[in-house]
């Protein structure tokens, strides 16, 4: 779990962008985004290509929970057996 905009971008978002081609960041597109109070479901896809030079092909779901313009919580989701397949390889564990 990651807290904060600092470990957000620098801990996670710094390691995933390792995984990637120098020019194959993933362009993400919202593809759907349902709204009720300070709950936000979103959905969106991301297309690139991975370090290895093979495509890069993901769709997401999230719950966000949004507090004075500000993004407090999310959760997301994701398709395990589809994230599991290469371009990336398996993570030790």
């Amino acid at each position: 779990m990651w807290r904060g905009r600092a470990a957000t971008t620098e801990d996670f978002l710094g390691a995933v962008g390792t995984l990637f081609a120098p020019d194959g960041a993933p362009e993400v597109t919202l593809t759907g985004l349902l709204a009720d109070g300070p709950r936000v479901v979103a959905e969106w896809t991301a297309r690139g290509t991975a370090a290895n030079g093979t495509a890069y092909d993901d769709r997401r779901l999230g719950v966000l929970t949004v507090e004075n313009g500000l993004i407090t919580e999310v959760r997301e989701y994701l398709d395990t057996r589809h994230a599991a397949r290469p371009p990336f390889p398996p993570t030790a564990g």
